[in-house]
């Protein structure tokens, strides 16, 4: 399901920008609606050995952002010199790192602190990938 949702985000005719804002938020919101499954993904799943063998699926996320970072690249939305596989895999990092924090109590995780952290987030992240 949270790969459809984030999926049908690019299917849209937003800017790129945007649709990496909305998929974004899709995942981290998912802290907020299901925490225990975000849990259950982090402490088990996420450092399993079972992680080889579901990196596939694992990458769908990954890959769609990297669609939409080339998209804005071939748009000029985005900076031309942005290596799309690259800047996908740190802009999915952070995601990861953002529940992980919540999940370990690193991080305040209230809805309040999840709306900071979503824009804190847009701003690093979407900052350095934007074309002057």
């Amino acid at each position: 399901m949270l790969l459809e949702r984030i999926g049908s985000v690019e299917e849209t005719d937003e800017p790129a920008a945007d649709q990496l804002r909305h998929v974004a938020a899709i995942i981290l919101r998912t802290w907020l609606h299901l925490p225990d499954v975000v849990r259950v993904v982090i402490h088990e799943f996420g450092r399993s050995p079972e992680l080889s063998e579901r990196i596939g699926e694992l990458a769908q996320p990954i890959d769609l952002i990297e669609r939409v970072i080339a998209r804005g690249v071939e748009r000029g939305e985005f900076r031309q010199d942005i290596d799309s596989r690259v800047a996908a895999t740190v802009v999915y990092g952070g995601i990861d790192e953002l529940l992980t924090a919540w999940v370990l109590e690193r991080l305040p995780a209230g809805e309040a602190d999840v709306a900071a952290a979503e824009k804190t987030f847009f701003e690093i992240n979407l900052r350095g990938l934007l074309a002057d």
